[in-house]
């Protein structure tokens, strides 16, 4: 049994008080994100990257490779951004 070590990033989202998260193997170079968040501007109808954009910022700089964007339930409060990760 080989021991891997895993690092977990949280992103905080503060407009919705919810957490994003990347899980990695930082041997591997291999990650998963959990609860990616969309920006959501509800007076202007608006959505935003910038969330999402923290975590690809975060994926670069570590050379990970995403197998997989998780969504642990529905959110009624903040939108997914895994279709804009994809």
């Amino acid at each position: 049994m080989s021991d891997i070590t895993l690092e977990v990033t949280g992103f905080f989202h503060s407009p919705s008080k919810t957490v994003s998260y990347v899980i990695a193997d930082p041997r591997a170079k291999r990650a998963a994100i959990i609860d990616p968040v969309l920006d959501f501007d509800v007076g202007g109808c608006l959505t935003d990257t910038e969330s999402a954009d923290a975590i690809i910022g975060h994926i670069r700089q570590e050379n990970l490779v995403v197998d997989w964007i998780l969504e642990t339930q529905l959110h009624d409060d903040h939108l997914s951004a895994a279709p804009y990760l994809r």
